[in-house]
């Protein structure tokens, strides 16, 4: 019998993050289809917004500063 997989952290990218655009709503879905999967999403992009707080709320964490992003 092997022990269960601890859920993936999965890191995810984008230039910005600050309005609702293509790319933007993209990454939201991903970290969300993610995070309802059992894994472990984490956003990372330098420019935040509105949508950087909506998956705040719902528990992804979302960092503008990389060096936060901790393994």
């Amino acid at each position: 019998m092997t022990a269960p997989a601890r859920p993936l952290r999965v890191l995810i990218a984008n230039p910005w993050f600050d309005e609702f655009s293509g790319s933007v709503l993209y990454v939201r879905d991903l970290a969300l289809g993610l995070q309802s999967a059992g894994e472990s999403p984490v956003v990372y992009s330098p420019t935040l917004g509105p949508v950087a707080d909506e998956l705040r709320s719902r528990g992804v964490p979302v960092f503008s500063d990389i060096a936060a992003v901790t393994p």
